[in-house]
């Protein structure tokens, strides 16, 4: 299982195994970490799953679809080159090591 990094704002890092195939959205609410909002549950209807994705790392996962790029346009906190939805971001083979860090705020 690859090992993900999660930074939050206080430049704490917790890190996990992520089973491949593993919804990064719902590893994060299921382990329990509070950053993630996730009012909509995963359908890319709400913006309260932001996360920054280490810019070194950005290609691990599919690019940003039409939808997902529609819904970074309201995140609470700064959209950036490397903001993603997690809901919308699948655990595969090259996330070893990946690096997620949690924005300031959701809502």
């Amino acid at each position: 299982m690859p090992t993900v990094h999660f930074i939050q704002t206080n430049g704490q890092t917790t890190s996990l195994e992520v089973a491949v195939g593993k919804n990064l959205m719902s590893f994060c609410r299921d382990y329990g970490f509070t950053e993630i909002v996730a009012e909509c549950g995963g359908s890319a209807l709400c913006a309260t799953c932001h996360v920054y994705i280490d810019e070194t790392q950005g290609t691990v996962f599919s690019p940003v679809n039409e939808v997902e790029s529609q819904m970074l346009e309201f995140v609470a906190s700064e959209r950036k080159s490397n903001s993603r939805l997690s809901c919308q971001l699948v655990i595969n083979d090259h996330c070893d090591n990946l690096k997620v860090y949690f924005p300031d705020s959701q809502i």
